[in-house]
């Protein structure tokens, strides 16, 4: 069950600490299968049957994390895992064959280890690099737009696309919506991309837009998430 508030303010107090990462649950299941087979190998000019057994063991872990904030007593993420591993071998007996599998307390602490990297790489803010594909034609101006950005000069082409989106044809006020869109990510403004992203879509009916809008929306929903977390320093 989840850890006490009046132990998670001890820790922290003890520890100066913000908040806590707590591994409320974890639990493992280890199965072992073995089955006895037979290949055919040659032997004197002959082929034979020759028995072998297979051993399957398969591991099936399951833990619940939660991050508490001490500050103002709030669970700020909690998640469940489960992951299942499967390990084989072979042997000519069955004990050959059980024998080669790994042990259940060595393959438990292993995928116990992916489960705890996979928990930190939840809640760990880190960097990825993204393509994004944006208009450069349609109107003279999306032209020359594109080949400000592609120098770099990104401010002179935010300032075409801004005028862009008056323009009466709609196709062209969209894909400026667009690409404001991919500027304002590309400066870390995911609020603003959204907005934009949302406006390309909704107002103007871009093709490219919706998907471009739920990618947006998830990363606003990370960051959002991020700046929760960030608050307690």
């Amino acid at each position: 069950g989840s850890l006490p508030w009046e132990n998670i303010h001890e820790i922290c107090t003890d520890d100066s600490l913000d908040a806590l990462i707590v591994l409320d649950f974890f639990d493992s299941d280890y199965d072992v299968l073995t089955t006895q087979n037979t290949r055919q190998e040659k032997s004197n000019n002959r082929v034979i049957d020759v028995p072998y057994f297979h051993a399957e063991a398969t591991l099936d872990v399951r833990s619940h994390w939660t991050m508490y904030n001490n500050n103002d007593t709030s669970e700020i993420d909690t998640k469940d895992l489960e992951t299942e591993t499967q390990y084989s071998n072979e042997g000519s007996t069955p004990d050959n064959a059980v024998n080669g599998l790994p042990s259940q307390r060595s393959a438990t602490i292993k995928v116990g280890r992916t489960a705890g990297s996979t928990y930190g790489a939840r809640i760990a803010p880190y960097w990825i690099t993204v393509e994004r594909e944006y208009y450069n034609r349609g109107s003279a101006s999306l032209k020359k737009a594109a080949t400000f950005s592609k120098k770099g000069m990104w401010e002179k082409a935010v300032v075409l696309w801004k005028d862009e989106l008056s323009n009466s044809n709609k196709k062209i006020a969209g894909r400026a919506a667009y690409n404001l869109a991919i500027a304002s990510e590309r400066e870390g403004n995911i609020r603003t991309a959204l907005e934009y992203a949302k406006r390309s879509r909704d107002e103007f009916a871009d093709p490219k837009a919706a998907d471009y809008a739920e990618i947006l929306n998830g990363r606003w929903e990370d960051q959002k998430k991020l700046d929760q977390q960030f608050q307690m320093q």
